[in-house]
């Protein structure tokens, strides 16, 4: 009866907002909108579904200069009567799907269009550009790659840098790379860029970063050959410029250094992958970032098989996370991580125990083992036995997803 109300208040609310819509003219648009620009495509671009369609042609996408000015995309008769001013909203979304074969080039879908959001497809197999047209696209807000999986990488021209209104570029792993220097227009900021997925060889140039000054959350991946990367060819240092970033991924394959390299002090997250360092400079790291909450140390990265924590703290660290790494030693003190919640440990064969202090840190609530070695269980094990013998109820261990529970 409650489950039947509750839809007899919702049905009648919706006729008043109805019948208010009607009264006052509202205009209504979906709010995702998809046209499939590359081959013919069916399906009703607002709601997705395939019933009995119409064609509709839409002004603001301009596909080429050539023919025609509009595309036409399908509509189904349910949104044509629900969505009356289809043909005048701004389009939100646009796929672009190109053919290996299909002699369509990026010059000819990239004209100037009030398209806010962009997500490219490729199904090919090799390395492609994008032209400089692209920055011809001035109301991009958000430029999003779905590549198919094992493509090396979408190469970005120069032009990327002058499109102010971009907010977020997102990529799958290790996919886009961004051009060294900048576009044409040298004064122009890209104040509200707030994201940068999953870019590769990234060269963190001055000139580049202060373009920049807002971005948030960064993620880059650096490979080489058979050699060190060195972190000053790709800038690296002037990371610390970027003082309002909160998340940064940095990623590797072992042979990228970051020894000594400083971090922006607004820092909330860090993930550190594939990287090389040495243990004790880790502490050092914590004690210059007096926001971090959030820890990620994975691959096997670190220099050494000790990490000896004698100075330095994480004043704020939440959550800490240790991945394949060749630590067999760990030597602690609570102090070390004050605000501890949750600790997380995978893949750490040759770690023999968690130092017990870890158990004594008071905000402390879980502890993960994912795929460890005997030893390493046994002793957090110990942890969790010591700490309701000491009243502690709210720590819990979980080992490969299972919860341990020790008998009373």
């Amino acid at each position: 009866m409650v489950g039947s109300s509750k839809h007899v208040e919702f049905m009648i609310l919706r006729d008043v907002c109805l019948r208010e819509y009607e009264k006052e003219h509202f205009m209504r648009s979906p709010k995702v909108q998809r046209a499939y620009i590359g081959r013919r495509h069916d399906m009703c671009f607002a709601c997705g579904r395939n019933p009995a369609s119409q064609m509709i042609d839409l002004n603001e996408v301009h596909v080429s200069s050539q023919l025609t000015s509009l595309v036409s995309v399908s509509v189904c008769n349910t949104c044509r009567n629900m969505y009356p001013s289809l043909t005048r909203v701004r389009l939100v979304r646009v796929r672009v799907i190109r053919k290996r074969f299909s002699g369509e080039s990026y010059e000819e879908i990239l004209h100037p269009t009030n398209v806010r959001y962009l997500k490219v497809k490729s199904s090919d197999d090799w390395e492609f550009a994008f032209p400089s047209a692209m920055a011809l696209l001035w109301n991009l807000q958000v430029l999003t790659f779905g590549l198919k999986y094992g493509v090396p990488k979408a190469v970005l021209p120069p032009e990327i840098f002058d499109m102010p209104q971009l907010r977020h570029l997102i990529a799958p792993r290790k996919s886009v790379v961004l051009p060294d220097q900048t576009g044409t227009q040298g004064s122009i900021s890209m104040a509200n860029l707030q994201t940068l997925f999953h870019i590769t060889n990234f060269r963190c140039t001055e000139e580049i970063i202060k373009r920049m000054p807002n971005l948030k959350e960064l993620k880059v991946s650096y490979y080489g050959g058979t050699g060190s990367i060195e972190q000053s060819h790709y800038c690296l240092y002037n990371l610390a410029r970027l003082r309002k970033l909160e998340s940064l991924f940095v990623g590797g394959n072992g042979l990228l250094s970051l020894e000594n390299l400083r971090f922006p002090t607004s820092l909330k997250e860090l993930r550190l992958y594939g990287c090389s360092i040495p243990w004790e400079k880790v502490m050092i790291v914590g004690s210059l970032l007096p926001n971090l909450k959030v820890l990620s140390l994975s691959k096997n990265m670190y220099k050494g098989q000790e990490w000896n924590q004698v100075e330095g703290e994480f004043p704020r660290l939440k959550v800490l996370t240790i991945f394949d790494c060749y630590l067999a030693w760990w030597r602690a003190e609570n102090v070390h991580f004050p605000n501890l919640e949750s600790l997380f440990l995978s893949f750490m064969w040759k770690l023999e125990e968690i130092p017990s202090v870890i158990g004594d840190i008071p905000t402390l609530r879980s502890i993960h083992l994912e795929s460890c070695n005997n030893s390493l269980v046994n002793s957090a094990i110990q942890i969790l036995e010591e700490q309701q013998s000491y009243g502690n109820e709210s720590l819990q261990l979980y080992v490969d997803e299972k919860q341990v529970v020790c008998a009373s």
